[in-house]
C-alpha cells in the first residue's frame, strides 16, 4: 500500500538500498520472496529476489556483507517502506 493515491502511473519502483528486512507484524508492504541469485560486490551483496516463481520480474536488494551473512536463507521476508516507493508512468 502507498501513502498516496496513484493517478496515471502504471508501475512502481524502489531503490535497491531502500529494501529492508521485515522485522514485525505491524509493518506494511511485507513480502516473502525466494532468493534467485546472490551477487558479491566489493563491499556489499546484491540479492535478487522473486515474489512469484511464475513471474519474470525480480527485486534487487543491496545490503552490506554483515547483514547478508547474518540472514542467509532461501526465502526472506522483506519490507518495502511506503516513503521509498516510487510511482512511475508507463
Amino acid at each position: 500500500s502507498l501513502d498516496r493515491e496513484l493517478t496515471d502511473e502504471s508501475f512502481v519502483g524502489i531503490r535497491m538500498h531502500d529494501v529492508r528486512p521485515a522485522t514485525g507484524a505491524d509493518e506494511r508492504n511485507v513480502f516473502r520472496c525466494r532468493v534467485a541469485e546472490v551477487i558479491e560486490n566489493p563491499f556489499s551483496y546484491t540479492v535478487m529476489l522473486r515474489y512469484d516463481s511464475e513471474s519474470p520480474a525480480s527485486l534487487g536488494w543491496e545490503m552490506d556483507k554483515a547483514l547478508w551473512n547474518s540472514m542467509r536463507a532461501e526465502e526472506i521476508s522483506v519490507c518495502l517502506p511506503e516513503n521509498a516507493i516510487i510511482a512511475l508512468k508507463g
